[in-house]
């Protein structure tokens, strides 16, 4: 659950962040990295919700595992959106770590 409170502030700060400290108005940047933001959260929904339902039918914590992994992943991507130099770089860096990040969503917990 914190997990999606955190992609829900990123979102929410991504296009001032990108127009503050990377140069990049937040309407044109809204245009180019919208589409793609949006499309891989979905994705990430996706994927992350059929794996996790094939690795439950192995392990009762293969939800869980989905979860660990999902955030373990989109953490160096995330990072590599903050110190990104290019716009390639920002794009291709927030489309990956939004992929992993919305895996969190995309499972049920078990405890």
């Amino acid at each position: 659950m914190l997990v999606t409170y955190c992609t829900g502030g990123l979102i929410t700060w991504l296009f001032p962040f990108v127009e503050r400290y990377k140069g990049i108005e937040s309407s044109a940047a809204g245009m180019k990295f919208g589409p793609y933001v949006v499309g891989s959260m979905v994705l990430g929904v996706i994927v992350s919700g059929i794996a996790a339902d094939k690795l439950a039918k192995k392990t009762p914590y293969g939800n869980n595992i989905i979860l660990v992994l999902s955030i373990l992943l989109a953490t160096p991507f995330l990072y590599m959106f903050l110190t990104a130099k290019t716009e390639s770089m920002l794009l291709f860096s927030i489309s990956i770590g939004m992929f992993f990040c919305h895996g969190s969503t995309g499972r049920r917990m078990r405890c």
